[in-house]
């Protein structure tokens, strides 16, 4: 599983705020080059992980990510459009 957060750090440094965080979990139908996701937004203020994973604000899933010939930050962006975030949808709450 990887764990996106987002942390403001005022003045830079902190003390920080977390101000979002995504869980990515392998769901473990790929293969050594190809790997398949879901994805779990958390809502404003959910920090944990477990209630994160059982009750996100949003849902998703990456299939097909070629792992090995493409970054983490990919697979990131592939998560943010899966949740629906991204430049194409306006302003949402979550």
């Amino acid at each position: 599983m990887i764990v996106v957060k987002v942390e403001l750090w005022p003045g830079g440094f902190g003390p920080p705020e977390e101000l979002g965080k995504m869980l990515i979990i392998n769901d473990g139908t790929g293969d050594t080059n190809t790997g398949n996701y879901i994805v779990k937004l958390a809502r404003k203020g959910q920090t944990e992980t477990r209630e994160i994973y059982h009750k996100p604000v949003r849902e998703g899933e990456v299939t097909g990510h070629r792992r090995l010939a493409l970054s983490v930050w990919n697979l990131v962006g592939k998560a943010l459009h899966a949740v629906r975030h991204g430049k194409e949808v306006d302003d949402v709450e979550g």
